[in-house]
């Protein structure tokens, strides 16, 4: 199987706000990536549909618009960050690269 992603994926428990349609809905960013996250949030989606995404890192709280790629099950769907700017990019490849390292020293 060939990994068609561009970025490398980290798990992590982080709170996360969806604004979507006019609503307000709360989960839990499970997995992240420079390109895109897995959420674990009981909501009704169709692929595709835009929404945005708020969450902090390092302190900062990032507001990502996002597409809907596919739901995993009920609770936990995948999503890709659009129009990313690269500054924003940036702060989440040091924020995973740190994650990673972090992780990797409670395993050795």
């Amino acid at each position: 199987m060939i990994n068609k992603r561009k970025f490398f994926r980290v798990e992590v428990l982080k709170s996360v706000n969806i604004y979507y349609n006019g609503g307000y809905y709360k989960g839990k960013v499970v997995e992240l990536s420079a390109g895109g996250a897995k959420i674990k949030c009981k909501m009704n989606l169709m692929e595709q549909e835009l929404f945005d995404l708020s969450f902090k890192i390092n302190g900062e709280m990032l507001v990502l618009k996002s597409r809907l790629v596919r739901y995993e099950n009920l609770k936990v769907f995948c999503v890709e960050f659009i129009d990313v700017s690269e500054t924003t990019r940036q702060k989440l490849i040091r924020y995973l690269n740190n994650k990673q390292i972090k992780q990797k020293r409670l395993v050795s």
